[in-house]
């Protein structure tokens, strides 16, 4: 038999056994000959079902690309969810302080993404390292994973006047939407501040209570930083049923 019309005896079998047609009004029928005109796939079964692709939780929140109107089986919620475009502002924070931690290398915090999004600021509370006021620029850099060994994906400075440390703290807030930081899903990130030129930023600590970070130099202490970050999420997955 010729290659060529070996070829087209199997399609001609494929085309049968599953009972696919394309109309001239582009649809696609499976199960059926006549798909409804409005419809660019028809599927019909009496005795089969439509299988989504099943994901576990972790998988579908890591899903690269994922676009407006993609379904899937969430296997560890035991529903069906669909992805969405959402513009919300969240915000990831530790709000208590019981004291304070000076120094003048790279003081910072690292933190989990909940959702896909792109960092909109950070904040951290600050003031001088004495009982008077000071003036300088303050640095911002923010790495990819846990500390700065990590890739540095964006910097800011700010010029700022520090209280003295006996005063309120200075919530610092450093607005970087512009520099389009995109966070991914369960990865962590670190920002860090540190004047310029250098000298002593004294920052408000508390012990360990953000569970999903820790403070960044890890040697300094079991702390976690006084701070504020807010992302806008870029899309979301909702549940369906």
């Amino acid at each position: 038999m010729k290659i060529a019309t070996f070829f087209g005896f199997v399609c001609h079998l494929w085309a049968t056994s599953f009972a696919v047609t394309a109309q001239t009004n582009g649809s696609v029928g499976i199960g059926t000959t006549t798909p409804q005109p409005a419809a660019v796939l028809d599927i019909t079964s009496t005795s089969k079902g439509l299988l989504l692709p099943r994901l576990d939780e972790a998988q579908m929140r890591t899903m690269p690309n994922a676009v407006p109107g993609l379904l899937v089986f969430n296997t560890s919620a035991n529903h069906f969810y669909g992805y969405r475009n959402a513009t919300g502002v969240s915000t990831i924070a530790q709000t208590v302080t019981t004291s304070d931690v000076a120094s003048n290398i790279q003081i910072g915090q690292s933190f989990t993404a909940p959702d896909n999004s792109i960092l909109t600021s950070v904040a951290a509370y600050v003031s001088s390292s004495t009982n008077v006021s000071s003036q300088s620029d303050v640095v911002l850099r923010i790495y990819a994973g846990r500390g700065t060994g990590g890739a540095l994906l964006g910097t800011a400075t700010q010029y700022a006047i520090l209280p003295p440390y006996t005063a309120t703290p200075l919530m610092l807030d450093f607005n970087v939407l512009a520099q389009g930081i995109s966070l991914v899903y369960g990865q962590e990130y670190t920002f860090t501040m540190q004047r310029n030129p250098i000298s002593v930023l004294r920052f408000q600590v508390a012990g360990n209570l953000y569970p999903n970070g820790n403070f960044v130099p890890a040697n300094v202490g079991n702390y976690d930083l006084q701070f504020q970050v807010f992302i806008t999420k870029t899309g979301e997955w909702v549940p369906l049923d």
